[in-house]
């Protein structure tokens, strides 16, 4: 049975998830201003197939669902 607390650290969880988030497209939005063409689209297609092998879900590294 889940105790009370279980809703408060998902939350807590939720959160950091998504500050996470934020603080990457952050880093690579700043990264991308110096990066040529080249190398901005290979930077995307890292990054996506990143955000698929991760992907949203509960228990993997890829964290809570995004509100997408």
């Amino acid at each position: 049975m889940p105790s009370a607390q279980d809703p408060a650290a998902h939350e807590q969880a939720r959160g950091l998830f998504e500050q996470l988030r934020a603080n990457d497209l952050a880093a690579y939005q700043e990264a991308e201003q110096v990066l040529t063409d080249a190398q901005k689209s290979q930077a995307r297609t890292l990054l996506e197939s990143e955000r698929r092998s991760h992907g949203p879900g509960h228990g993997g590294r890829g964290g809570p669902p995004r509100g997408e």
